[in-house]
């Protein structure tokens, strides 16, 4: 009976070591882990805003002054041939009156299509602007996201590998006190039996 006794010590004393040694590595496991996960966060790529350098396309248009021009310089030779052919064939004043009229209104036209122009330059650029804002808006969301995307994945899964490394530990610890609980009542009844 008193092999038995000591066999039975010494299986419980061997599963009480086994839990503390369980114990302790879980532990040690959980540590590493957390290292491991700090250094993950701490090398990976930094989120980024993909529009952060973005430009408005339309920031340096430019109004087309050499049509104008040449619209200009057409209407001015086409003015002075009718003018020529007026004064050879004895036109009156009323007819260079109205050649002044119809250069005044060749001039304003080509006025009104550069203001056109710069009108619709105009709109362009405030267009563009806006969607360059926009999109650096939508960068900035987009950055902010995926940061917290990150930063959330990675508390959640440290956390769980970490919880899962303490239950361990606890579980290798109860273990660890069973044993010497059971190998404590072992010897104790052994006692008892022997002094009867």
């Amino acid at each position: 009976m008193a092999v038995a006794t000591a066999i039975a010590a010494g299986v419980a004393v061997a599963g009480a070591v086994k839990g503390g040694i369980d114990s302790a590595k879980a532990k040690k496991r959980a540590a590493a882990l957390a290292a491991q996960a700090d250094d993950m966060a701490k090398n990976r790529q930094a989120a980024i805003n993909p529009y952060a350098n973005i430009t408005n396309p339309f920031a340096s248009l430019t109004v087309n002054t050499k049509g104008a021009e040449f619209k200009a310089e057409q209407a001015d030779v086409s003015l002075a041939n009718s003018l020529d052919a007026m004064r050879q064939s004895g036109g009156g004043s009323g007819m260079a009156t109205q050649l002044a009229k119809l250069s005044l209104e060749s001039k304003m036209n080509i006025a009104s299509d550069i203001d056109r122009q710069e009108s619709e330059n105009n709109k362009l650029r405030a267009q563009g602007e806006a969607d360059v804002q926009m999109k650096k808006a939508q960068g900035e969301e987009f950055k902010f996201s995926t940061q917290e995307s990150r930063q959330t994945a990675d508390l959640n899964r440290v956390s769980g590998m970490a919880e899962n490394e303490m239950q361990n530990a606890a579980a290798g610890k109860a273990a660890m006190w069973s044993g010497l609980g059971s190998a404590a009542g072992t010897l104790a009844t052994a006692g008892l039996a022997k002094k009867e």
